[in-house]
């Protein structure tokens, strides 16, 4: 990285890792899905019945609480986190599988 100068973003790093050693390294970029398999849990139905489906695009803030299984979020900067997303299968409500 010395030789390199300034290394501003990420795939700059990677490059730095891959021309290190003489080329003798290895490198991948991990994305979560190396780290774990989620599984997708949502409720079709769910969010079927809500009609309006939001999208993360249109979420500015967003409250999660342990202990609670559903999420309040706000589309606008000046409100309260107050809208109710309930996205969660029902048989994941009585027993929350921890990652």
């Amino acid at each position: 990285m010395k030789h390199s100068g300034k290394v501003p973003d990420f795939q700059d790093f990677v490059e730095c890792v891959e021309k290190a050693n003489s080329g003798k390294i290895n490198t991948k970029v991990l994305s979560i899905g190396d780290l774990f398999a989620w599984k997708d849990c949502t409720s079709k139905q769910n969010l079927k019945c809500r009609g309006e489906v939001p999208y993360a695009r249109d979420m500015v803030k967003l409250t999660a609480e342990r202990g609670i299984t559903y999420l309040l979020y706000s589309t606008k900067y000046d409100e309260p986190c107050s809208k109710v997303l309930n996205f969660l299968q029902a048989m994941l409500m009585k027993n929350f599988p921890l990652p």
